[in-house]
């Protein structure tokens, strides 16, 4: 994790004239805010297009094993930190 952390610079180092000359500071905010709105919109798509697929998609989640359930979600997590790593 110090890599997410070595972006984030500490508050006594922070100035206005220091914001002004890196932009990344000003951006940090907007990126987990836009990053947010896709996640939302993500989540949105099947319920609004199509709320009873949804439902049957859910149905069939009940049915499979904590195990499954337990893999999908463990390489939902490593494919997005790589995502992270590649597009930094």
């Amino acid at each position: 994790m110090s890599w997410c952390w070595s972006r984030i610079p500490s508050s006594s180092a922070t100035s206005n004239s220091s914001q002004a000359s890196n932009p990344s500071v000003d951006l940090r905010w907007n990126d987990l805010l836009n990053a947010v709105a896709l996640l939302l919109i993500m989540e949105g798509l099947m319920p609004f297009l199509s709320p009873s697929r949804l439902k049957q998609a859910y149905a069939q989640l009940l049915e499979l094993p904590d195990k499954t359930l337990r893999s999908i979600g463990l390489v939902s997590v490593i494919a997005g930190i790589l995502l992270l790593f590649l597009t930094d």
